[in-house]
């Protein structure tokens, strides 16, 4: 048997190297599995500070539902008819035609969003 020759000291240093690499690609695969997941959608937001911009429904007093825009971003938003929002929901109508901003909480139902709670904002 030939006794193994001795490594040069760059033939280490490149296999030190080629081992670093790895634990630094491995340990960057690690770290951006969360970010890459985060990608997907959360679901819209809980509480909304936006800008009334239409109103859909049947009269002044009965509304349906509402579009609100919060920057970039517009949302539909249906009124529940259960909930008592603590003023006639056809006041909606002077937030849209003042463009006083409302805060509203949310929730989504299926593929639709509702109102918890209207303030003003």
């Amino acid at each position: 048997m030939r006794p193994r020759s001795p490594q040069s000291s760059e033939e280490a240093e490149l296999r030190a190297g080629a081992r670093a690499g790895t634990w630094l690609v491995a340990a960057l695969v690690v770290l951006a599995g969360p970010v890459a997941c985060s990608d997907e959608r959360e679901g819209p937001p809980r509480v909304v500070t936006g800008v009334v911009t239409e109103i859909d429904g049947r009269s002044l007093t009965e509304i349906e539902s509402f579009t609100l825009k919060d920057g970039s971003n517009a949302y539909e938003v249906f009124v529940d008819a259960t909930i008592d929002y603590g003023f006639p929901i056809g006041h909606l109508q002077s937030h849209r035609v003042s463009a006083a901003p409302v805060r509203v909480e949310l929730e989504q139902r299926g593929t639709k969003l509702y109102a918890l709670s209207i303030r003003d904002a």
